[in-house]
């Protein structure tokens, strides 16, 4: 089966808020999720559907079939938002492609100097591998 990439729709907030929330326990200090309260608001299905419709941020999803496989999200066309992938989908290059597409069409619309993230340390090598730099200390925050 072929994965497809596409823009995403309103209608697929609630699978990327779905696909995030199974990173949870990686991204959280305490598995209970106290302290990470603003975090778990802001991938809700709610959260997610008012990034898709404002045009400050462009989400492409890659679809394997009707699962919703990986998902990236720029901000202001150049701050790496989201990307995950299942983890049935990694190391297919999914995310690989995800990062391609994006950084294509953002660059497509104007010169962009720099594009950031901020990155779990468990996905610092992916990162490091699309040519992102480690420029600041370990810190958590919501």
């Amino acid at each position: 089966m072929k994965t497809e990439f596409r823009p995403a729709r309103s209608n697929d907030a609630s699978a990327i808020s779905a696909l995030i929330g199974r990173f949870t326990p990686d991204v959280v200090v305490n598995p209970d999720g106290s302290g990470a309260e603003e975090y778990l608001e802001a991938i809700s299905e709610s959260a997610e559907a008012g990034y898709i419709s404002d045009p400050g941020y462009m989400f492409i999803v890659a679809c394997h079939g009707p699962d919703l496989a990986g998902v990236i999200a720029l901000r202001d066309r150049s701050h790496l938002f989201h990307l995950f992938v299942a983890p049935e989908h990694q190391r297919c290059g999914i995310a690989t492609r995800l990062w391609e597409l994006a950084r294509a069409a953002a660059l497509a619309k104007g010169k962009i100097a720099v594009f950031t993230v901020n990155s779990t340390l468990s996905a610092l090598p992916v990162y490091e591998r699309f040519g992102f730099l480690r420029t600041g200390p370990v810190t958590e925050a919501h």
